[in-house]
């Protein structure tokens, strides 16, 4: 059976291997300089998600009652509809020793995962999807000092942001991230919040983002792709997959 890895380009979806194979076609200096929207290259192999939307009612804790006044819409993404019906899994890379080190390869596990507390079945494997293709990337461009990078997940920074230069051209600026000095190529800078703390009941800070689906050239001597990949391109969160990036290399 072979597996299809899918990311996310902006609110879409886009196949792993159609944006790496798109980006070794392109001249990304022509793309950028004279202005043209990267996303035009990518619109035959797009796909657009379905969703589906829910009305919710706000409850009273700790019992749960109904409170008036309080009616909120959500979406979610119908992920066999978008895939035209084929099993469609939530895959996630682990990296390092942790408590789920502990369980078995050869089970399935139930828990509620997510914001809505949906029941999951968790399955475990030694295979890692992303890693795998990442890393015959990062090995094809072990050597290269300029190459750039897709943005998977925001980049969280520290605020006030530093070491901020100004514009290079109306379309790309240089900004530190990490001790990286990276080139915001298309994309944008945003707020994003960090999320929720269950276990403290309150939210997290909200922090300056690179967001997902940004494109950055990256310039620099000192590390390589791969020990910029294993730390992350995040101020914050690097360790929770904050900075996960598909580094493509300059053709």
């Amino acid at each position: 059976m072979k597996i299809y890895i899918y990311i996310l380009f902006k609110e879409k979806f886009i196949n792993l291997d159609d944006l790496i194979k798109i980006f070794s076609e392109i001249n990304i200096n022509e793309i950028i300089y004279e202005r043209k929207d990267i996303e035009e290259l990518f619109k035959p192999v797009i796909i657009y998600p379905k969703k589906i939307e829910y009305i919710g009612i706000g409850l009273k804790k700790p019992l749960k009652g109904i409170q008036q006044g309080l009616i909120y819409s959500i979406e979610f993404i119908d992920y066999i509809a978008t895939f035209n019906n084929e099993k469609v899994y939530i895959a996630i890379d682990i990296h390092g020793n942790t408590a789920l080190n502990n369980l078995s390869l050869k089970e399935c596990y139930i828990t509620r995962l997510g914001g809505e507390g949906r029941t999951v079945t968790v399955k475990f494997s030694k295979k890692r999807y992303l890693w795998d293709k990442i890393r015959g990337l990062i090995d094809s461009m072990s050597s290269a000092q300029e190459y750039l990078v897709y943005m998977l997940t925001p980049s969280l920074m520290r605020t006030p942001l530093k070491d901020l230069k100004p514009l290079i051209t109306p379309r790309t600026m240089s900004i530190s991230v990490a001790n990286v000095c990276v080139e915001l190529l298309a994309g944008r800078l945003d707020i994003l919040g960090a999320g929720f703390d269950i276990r403290y009941g309150v939210k997290k800070p909200v922090y300056a983002s690179i967001i997902p689906g940004s494109l950055l050239r990256i310039k620099d001597k000192q590390l390589t792709p791969f020990e910029i990949y294993r730390k992350g391109l995040s101020e914050i969160g690097s360790k929770l997959g904050y900075g996960t990036f598909v580094p493509l290399p300059i053709s």
